[in-house]
């Protein structure tokens, strides 16, 4: 005699089986995207960190740091001259020392937002968190040390990221 169809004992052991993978599968899913969120909020924090360095650099190219001193130790701001540019380049004047435009400043406002603040106008340069921070050092006369910490999402567990980075800028016009 030849059977066509499935008792019903297969039946219910292939939708165990289907409903087991199923399960398997959200889990696996549901893993992954919270890896992801994790990761997203590092990266967050990786970003803002390397964008104010980069910030910082671009703008003390060719600048004088005239705050913090050699022996102040660390401060929360910086204050620079800067040059008038032609271009990429510092204008220099007949002896070749460079003509200056102004001064400038670093400084935290409004929650962590890294500014910088001239007398024209305030750009902010990146978003560090609430409890992100910055200190500049100076342990030499040609030597400028930035630390930047970004500390985003404090409050949320999920989304908290924290990254810090300390940088040595080398300062030729000081």
């Amino acid at each position: 005699m030849s059977r066509r169809g499935l008792t019903l004992f297969e039946v219910l052991v292939a939708s165990v089986l289907l409903g087991g993978m199923m399960i398997a599968s959200l889990i696996i899913y549901a893993t992954g995207l919270s890896n992801q969120r994790k990761t997203d909020s590092q990266s967050d924090s990786y970003r803002a960190v390397m964008m104010a360095i980069s910030h910082i650099r671009s703008e003390l190219r060719g600048s004088q740091v005239l705050y913090p001193a050699t022996d102040s130790g660390p401060q929360t701001i910086a204050r620079y001259r800067y040059p008038r540019m032609n271009g990429n380049l510092p204008r220099v004047d007949p002896t070749g020392a460079p003509i200056w435009a102004g001064i400038g400043t670093f400084e935290l406002r409004d929650g962590g937002k890294l500014t910088r603040v001239n007398p024209v106008d305030a750009r902010t340069l990146a978003e560090l968190g609430e409890n992100g921070s910055i200190r500049f050092e100076r342990p030499d006369h040609r030597l400028l040390r930035v630390t930047v910490v970004a500390d985003r999402f404090p409050n949320d567990r999920r989304r908290k990221s924290h990254y810090e980075a300390t940088v040595e800028i080398y300062l030729p016009n000081n």
